[in-house]
């Protein structure tokens, strides 16, 4: 009896860490529907639109990556916003004015980074179907607690995650930056 009590007891346990395991990437699909579904009304009506009501974050800008990866860009790096999606980091706007820099977590949309070589384009679009293309130049692996983000031209586009890919924790000091300037 106790034996079948302790087997009933690692079946419950199991399936409850499945279930968990399986939370944060049912999440993250279903908030890419959600944020796409924003994406394209912002399109159609060039109004803002929140992917669900109590959202902090709207769509902003979509990411192309070389490897045929999209990813709706959040206007605000918010710990919620980061939690769904690459955010334009504090400072940060798409006006032209000053460098794009966006982040995003190393497990999650950024994990890809450590895959891009210099010379890949990276397109980033605006609501009103304005694409621009970005050439990779360079990569920087930068301490936060020594320097932060190093401000390029204004034609500049920096994607930022944590590093190193591979660490087990979270909110390290050290960043992967992606550094690409704007093609003609």
């Amino acid at each position: 009896m106790l034996k079948r009590i302790a087997h009933l007891g690692c079946i419950v346990f199991g399936g409850i860490c499945l279930a968990k395991a399986a939370y944060i990437p049912a999440k993250a699909f279903t908030a890419q529907i959600l944020l796409d579904r924003s994406w394209s009304k912002m399109q159609m009506t060039g109004d803002i639109h929140l992917p669900w009501s109590w959202m902090d974050a709207y769509p902003a800008a979509k990411l192309h990556m070389p490897n045929k990866d999209t990813h709706i860009v959040l206007n605000t790096d918010s710990g919620q916003a980061l939690a769904f999606g690459p955010a334009l980091m504090s400072g940060s706007d798409l006006s032209g004015d000053k460098m794009i820099a966006i982040a995003a977590h190393k497990n999650t949309q950024f994990k890809t980074l450590q895959t891009l070589k210099r010379g890949d384009v990276i397109g980033l679009e605006t609501p009103m179907a304005n694409r621009i293309n970005y050439k990779i130049e360079r990569f920087e692996i930068i301490d936060s607690r020594i320097s932060g983000l190093a401000m390029e031209p204004a034609d500049s586009l920096a994607l930022v995650t944590c590093y190193p890919f591979d660490a087990i924790s979270f909110n390290g000091p050290m960043r992967f930056v992606v550094f690409a300037h704007k093609m003609t």
